[in-house]
């Protein structure tokens, strides 16, 4: 995944998952006629962006990954373990990187919630922003070759 905070939010729900559901089949591309179940659903996620400041922009994630499993009761088991996986840890959670290991660098998302689903179904809505700085161009170094110049300067009064 070339998104490392998707990539973090999916590998610890699963992780959480599989802590409830040990056979618990993830599905990232589409969900089959016949899926398994227990099961989650990992869609492309929504995203808005918007500028931050002058030098940076903001992307607002927002992801609706769907858990199925054998009735409601079950996916809403299955959806709430997962959610309070991610509430105990009060939604910072560490960014992966692409070998899977910590990085060293947090995140945190700005809700978890749980909505309904299709039948046997529930939705856990994830959502954060995730904050980017726009390209700069290179600025000149000074040394000996380019040395600083003022050609001119603020008139007082």
């Amino acid at each position: 995944m070339d998104n490392v905070e998707l990539g973090s939010v999916m590998a610890l729900s699963v992780k959480a998952g599989k802590e409830k559901a040990p056979k618990l089949k993830v599905y990232t591309a589409s969900v089959p006629a016949r899926f398994a179940t227990p099961s989650i659903y990992f869609p492309q996620p929504s995203v808005s962006g918007r500028t931050a400041s002058l030098t940076s922009f903001v992307n607002t994630y927002t992801w609706n990954v769907k858990i199925f499993h054998f009735d409601k009761l079950d996916a809403f088991n299955l959806a709430e373990h997962i959610k309070r996986y991610f509430d105990k840890k009060r939604l910072i959670i560490p960014v992966l990187g692409e070998d899977g290991e910590e990085s060293g660098y947090y995140m945190r998302l700005s809700k978890v919630d749980i909505r309904d689903g299709d039948e046997y179904s529930k939705v856990i809505v994830f959502a954060w922003d995730s904050y980017d700085r726009y390209e700069q161009p290179d600025k000149p170094l000074l040394s000996e070759e380019n040395p600083l110049q003022i050609n001119g300067g603020l008139k007082n009064g």
